[in-house]
């Protein structure tokens, strides 16, 4: 979809529910990603939630690349890994006065956003 604002299009949109509800694309792509790895991936792929990332981990190749070989989280716990995805959404539902929004973009506090509950 071309939306106001957009120079090109860009907008990923789903067909309505069944009771002709918009469904929100966020959540649909997020849903059937988490279903296909609980599922298919199950053995192959970890999610967890509710994680403070406080360091990479790495190592230095024989060409002084640094690769990622897992993670510090909540400042003390190590996960070792060959694969790290960080993913950690917007942050357009944090809204309160000490929160990401505030302190990056304090003009747009309290402007409307598409996040709910669900996101946070």
């Amino acid at each position: 979809s071309h939306c106001g604002g957009h120079s090109r299009k860009r907008t990923h949109r789903a067909p309505p529910d069944s009771e002709g509800r918009p469904v929100p694309i966020g959540w649909l792509i997020m849903n059937t990603l988490r279903n296909a790895i609980t599922g298919q991936y199950k053995d192959q792929i970890e999610i967890r939630c509710g994680q403070t990332v406080t360091k990479l981990l790495h190592m230095v190749d024989e060409d002084g690349f640094k690769n990622v070989t897992g993670v510090q989280v909540n400042g003390d716990t190590e996960i070792h890994a060959d694969a790290v995805i960080l993913a950690t959404g917007g942050f357009g539902c944090s809204q309160s006065t000490d929160g990401l929004m505030a302190r990056f973009r304090p003009d747009l506090l309290g402007t409307p956003t598409t996040n709910g509950d669900f996101a946070q």
